[in-house]
């Protein structure tokens, strides 16, 4: 079922046998013509068009792609620019995942599938099996992967999301995309895996294989939801990804003594069901204070020795769960907060080696401290 994804080499008259014969038919005299409207090059959200060779359908003639269209249409605006019909599907694969202009004709809606636009941070709910087994395999996927990954992102083949969908729909085959019960889980570890160098790993045994993704080497599951990943000292190198906010019963994850770079991003907090972070050991940068204290079932976390910045907030109170803060040789500054002090489990704290300034404040004589460490900072006044 996999879908050409370079640019065409041959007109809609060429063979559709490349194209799956699920695909929907369509005859010239169906197509929309052409409006004035022109053709936006860049997405509302700032991204670029794209202009994938995916089939739309199956024409008498032939396969029937974006570039047709385009053709056939006759537009006279740049290069990579799409028309976005009234049509979920074409509008989807064709251009921005946007609301389509009301002043374009539709198609029978039998005749293409619809698909849901703009990623949304909780996936909606799948198709129903009997709705989806109609459906084309490559369809099902963009449909299901946009609900976490913006398209344009999803369809251009220098990402590690566009790696995890072509190995979902070309090598992944026997997993069936109408009742498999994690899809968005799997696709969300093998992003984890093209992104940070999979191949390359020390231990990746069964990952990527045909194996559920429970049976995938450090991954722990209840029944079917990824409860653990525990891939310190692994070999990880490159960014996390927004992806991996879909393990929403994840309890711990371990990526501490790898080559992670970047900032965390936002979605992060996401994950609100994470007991342990470890972090530790790698090259990851910016302010993470926001997110993390959105964490609230966190009862320990470890970001020592990166290169996180910015100041503890006062929203770290949130955290009354916390017994390890393990935050050491980063380049962490300002004073500590007095909300400190609301954190009464909390029993080690490791803050040396940072650019933490003023005095200690008195609320830290709440905590249920065991350790302390914060020299080489330039703190003052006396331990609480």
């Amino acid at each position: 079922s996999a879908s050409p994804t370079g640019p065409p080499t041959s007109s809609p008259s060429s063979s559709p046998s490349a194209i799956p014969s699920s695909a929907p038919t369509l005859r010239p005299s169906e197509l929309p013509s052409s409006t004035s409207d022109p053709c936006p090059t860049i997405c509302s959200n700032g991204a670029h068009v794209l202009r994938p060779n995916l089939p739309l359908a199956v024409t008498p003639d032939g396969p029937f792609t974006c570039e047709d269209y385009d053709s056939l249409i006759k537009q006279s605006s740049p290069p990579n620019c799409p028309r976005e019909l009234d049509l979920d599907f074409v509008a989807l694969v064709c251009g921005c995942p946007t609301q389509t202009p009301s002043t374009i004709p539709s198609l029978n809606p039998s005749e293409f599938p619809s698909v849901t636009a703009s990623p949304t941070s909780t996936p909606n709910p799948t198709l129903s099996p009997t709705a989806c087994s109609a459906r084309n395999r490559t369809e099902v996927l963009l449909e299901t992967f946009s609900q976490v990954t913006d398209l344009a992102m999803l369809l251009d083949p220098n990402t590690p999301q566009n790696e995890a969908f072509q190995w979902m729909d070309e090598e992944s085959t026997s997993t069936d995309v109408c009742t498999y019960p994690s899809l968005l889980q799997r696709y969300s570890l093998a992003v984890l895996y093209f992104s940070t160098n999979g191949d390359s790993w020390r231990s990746s045994e069964n990952w990527l294989s045909n194996q559920t993704e429970c049976e995938w080497q450090n991954i722990t599951c209840d029944n079917t939801a990824a409860l653990q990943i525990e891939l310190e000292n692994n070999g990880l190198e490159g960014n996390l990804q927004s992806e991996l906010r879909v393990l929403s019963q994840l309890r711990v994850m371990t990526l501490n003594q790898n080559d992670l770079e970047g900032v965390l991003f936002q979605q992060f907090s996401e994950l609100d069901a994470l007991e342990l972070l470890d972090l530790e050991e790698n090259a990851l940068s910016g302010d993470p204070w926001s997110i993390l204290t959105n964490m609230t079932s966190l009862t320990s976390l470890r970001l020592s020795f990166n290169t996180f910045t910015g100041q503890i907030p006062s929203d770290i109170g949130q955290l009354t769960g916390l017994v390890d803060l393990w935050a050491a040789s980063n380049r962490i500054s300002g004073q500590l907060p007095t909300t400190i002090g609301q954190l009464s489990t909390l029993q080690n704290l490791l803050l040396y080696s940072n650019e933490l300034t003023g005095t200690l404040p008195s609320e830290l004589g709440n905590c249920d401290l065991g350790i302390f460490l914060a020299y080489s900072n330039s703190l003052n006044g006396t331990i609480p």
